[in-house]
């Protein structure tokens, strides 16, 4: 048995060899089956997500102002704003977008779609500085152009005017004014309150502050004017009778300014714009959608849009 003894140990350990060999390929096989089947698994996995995101429908963030009559929050009106109502049919020609309402204040909503978060908002006008963050839709409807708001007692100071210069307005240091932060009047008066708010003896301020809060001051004399459309005014007054308050024509003003949906600027707001602007095309001087403004009376429906009704028909 001694003879042998050696000649058994080696055959074992070659044995032992061999199997650990073959246990090896067994092992890289088995490995190599296992990532095979994980990959598929993973494929399968994002296959489904990329199908269920397909399949997903896709919605629409607008958000929602207190800011009458454009919306009107409460009430037995409440829901039956110019915008709401736009927004309402635009969304019975968009039937492929879920629509979602977000209450939030336009200057935060600017600050979201600086920042590049996904929402729009019906009403806004284009400016140089919001396009490079905003898509704007093609116009949606005209508006009367803004005029100067003042209290009797300045608008007598001022000598009665039916109409009077912006630019020498802002001239005159004995009178004080307020604008809304967030509100824009077209490219020549943001042009001449941006000129005039960089001087250290401007006599207006912007403020963060309600339609309210600002008419009150005026027609108490803590200010002296503001900037405003005549078709705003008008029906804050027809809920709060401040008889004091005069309207003068601005002489630098455009014959009308344009008004727009507004989307972040991204891949998701762009294709919402494109099917917003299919169906402005076709709809924006039917009377259907006509109807959406008749908070504003014959403001934006009468006179005004009979004579300008061409030029939105041609706008872009």
């Amino acid at each position: 048995m001694a003879l042998y003894f050696p000649r058994y140990t080696i055959l074992l350990i070659g044995i032992k060899k061999i199997a650990k060999q073959v246990k090896l390929i067994d092992m890289k096989k088995l490995a190599r089956k296992i990532l095979g089947l994980m990959i598929v698994g993973m494929s399968a996995v994002f296959g489904c997500a990329e199908v269920f995101a397909d399949a997903s429908t896709p919605s629409i963030n607008w958000i929602r102002l207190d800011f009458p009559p454009n919306y009107i929050l409460r009430g037995e009106n409440a829901g039956n704003g110019a915008v709401e109502k736009v927004i309402r049919y635009l969304s019975t020609q968009l039937s492929q977008y879920e629509m979602h309402n977000v209450d939030m204040s336009r200057k935060r909503f600017w600050h979201e779609i600086e920042r590049r978060q996904n929402y729009c908002e019906a009403g806004a006008q284009r400016t140089t500085e919001r396009q490079q963050y905003a898509y704007f839709s093609i116009p949606m409807t005209l508006i009367p152009p803004a005029k100067i708001v003042l209290n009797q007692t300045s608008w007598e100071a001022l000598g009665k005017p039916d109409s009077m210069s912006l630019s020498a307005l802002l001239q005159v240091d004995s009178l004080s004014g307020s604008i809304i932060s967030t509100r824009s009047y077209g490219y020549v008066l943001d042009t001449l309150l941006k000129n005039n708010e960089l001087k250290a003896d401007a006599n207006f301020l912007r403020h963060v502050i309600d339609l309210d809060s600002l008419y009150s001051m005026i027609s108490m004399n803590r200010l002296d004017f503001t900037i405003d459309y005549e078709i705003v005014l008008n029906r804050f007054l027809q809920k709060r009778s401040l008889d004091n308050l005069k309207l003068v024509a601005i002489e630098e003003e455009a014959k009308y300014h344009s008004l727009h949906v507004v989307c972040t600027k991204n891949a998701w707001g762009k294709k919402i714009i494109e099917d917003i602007n299919v169906v402005l095309k076709k709809h924006r001087v039917l009377e259907s959608f006509r109807q959406s403004f008749s908070v504003y009376g014959e403001a934006l429906n009468g006179a005004f849009y009979q004579r300008y009704k061409s030029d939105l028909d041609a706008s872009q």
